[in-house]
């Protein structure tokens, strides 16, 4: 089994965008590279944004394959930011909640 070590840390920009980007949330991986680190955050912010989703919609709303989504759905599980609920046919992803 792969162990990661994991933090959150928080974004915030200064200027045109400030306060629009202060708080979000950031999974950040430090086993992965900075490519995996973006699609790791996409698939959570997408979850974060509609909860509840299957990874086929989540996949198509990054524009990704299902496997990709999958792969990445996976490793969020594993380190316990995300969890599925629900059964198969109706459940879906949620932010897993501290």
């Amino acid at each position: 089994m792969e162990i990661f070590d994991l933090s959150i840390k928080t974004k915030a920009t200064k200027g045109v965008n400030e306060g629009v980007n202060e708080g979000v949330k950031k999974v950040h991986f430090k086993a992965e590279s900075e490519g995996v680190n973006e699609e790791l955050n996409a698939i959570y912010s997408v979850i974060e944004k509609s909860p509840g989703l299957k990874a086929p919609a989540i996949a198509s709303t990054l524009g990704v394959s299902l496997s990709t989504a999958e792969r990445y759905i996976k490793k969020l599980k594993d380190a316990k930011y995300i969890k599925f609920v629900g059964v198969p046919k109706t459940g879906g992803y949620f932010i897993k909640q501290k």
